[in-house]
């Protein structure tokens, strides 16, 4: 609505411009009155980004948009995951703070990553109270040691694909 104005019915407010009939902002630029924020929309106009794939060609977007090779897990290509779930498959049951020493995180980025996992079923979660200390348990489901194997399984294939050049 604030476009369909005319020039004639934008009034300037007082002390912008010259506060004058004759006013230097454009109405189709500015909402509601002349000079509101003129001068940022003069000075700091916005910049459309160029998409990355865009200026690359088609054969970059296909690239980047392929499927992972099978067998590998999205969520366990963060190497903080993956971490986590090798202490946890090599162990049945193990507690919040082994666990956070032995993949070298703080408390609040390792219950991040435990909720992450959790919701996904890779692992579950055992809390239980030694008085008024909580004291956390957690243990991989069988679920999430498949897939976890799975992962290990694809990146050794890729790790031996390329080791060994393939002779055409």
């Amino acid at each position: 609505m604030a476009a369909a104005r005319s020039a004639a019915s934008v009034r300037p407010r007082p002390g912008c411009c010259t506060a004058s009939a004759r006013c230097r902002c454009r109405p189709a630029r500015v909402s509601r009155h002349c000079c509101r924020g003129a001068l940022r929309h003069r000075v700091h106009r916005p910049v459309r980004p160029v998409p990355a794939a865009a200026h690359r060609g088609p054969a970059a977007t296909a690239r980047m948009t392929a499927p992972p090779p099978p067998g590998l897990d999205r969520l366990l290509s963060d190497p903080t995951r993956l971490a986590i779930m090798s202490v946890l498959c090599a162990a049945q049951w193990c507690d919040f703070a082994f666990l956070r020493d032995a993949v070298s995180l703080s408390d609040s980025a390792l219950s991040k990553q435990l909720t992450t996992l959790k919701k996904d079923g890779y692992l579950e979660q055992q809390r239980t109270y030694a008085g008024r200390v909580p004291k956390t348990s957690v243990q991989a489901t069988g679920e999430g040691r498949q897939r976890f194997l799975g992962h290990v399984e694809a990146l050794r294939t890729i790790v031996e694909r390329t080791r060994r050049p393939q002779t055409g």
